[in-house]
């Protein structure tokens, strides 16, 4: 597969990426994109994020960053929602190392941040971890 300057190609693959493997993530939910109403958790939101491209000598370099939104709710002690969180975000962290080209999408690309916290959807409180993916990629400039 031939390496992609396209935001949402990349983001698409980490979306069918998680969706391949669901059942070993634990998660019941997986969305392109930012959701104002997540019916069932734990899910994940993949949202494309910043952007940027660098001229190179007969080539493009492509920077992307794409966010995982990860929401887990769960009639339990607070302790244990935020630790099954993180534990959540940490799964979908070494996922994402095992696939570090996306099947050749990008040359690299790796979590460089987990920010966990709180999110408010649909008016509930859902907790929350943002993490994020970074990597680059090249393609040749049309002729």
């Amino acid at each position: 597969m031939p390496m992609t300057g396209d935001p949402s190609e990349v983001t698409l693959a980490i979306k069918d990426l998680l969706q391949d493997n669901q059942q070993m993530l634990g998660l019941n939910g997986i969305y392109y994109g930012d959701q104002e109403r997540i019916p069932t958790t734990p899910a994940v939101a993949v949202e494309a994020g910043p952007y940027t491209a660098e001229l190179m000598p007969s080539r493009v370099r492509h920077n992307f960053s794409v966010f995982l939104l990860i929401y887990h709710s769960k009639l339990q002690d607070g302790q244990t929602t935020k630790l099954e969180c993180d534990q959540f975000a940490e799964r979908v962290r070494d996922l994402l190392h095992g696939h570090r080209t996306l099947d050749g999408l990008v040359i690299h690309g790796f979590v460089s941040a987990m920010d966990p916290g709180y999110a408010l959807r649909a008016g509930a409180l859902l907790r929350a971890n943002r993490v994020t993916w970074d990597a680059i990629s090249h393609t040749v400039l049309p002729t």
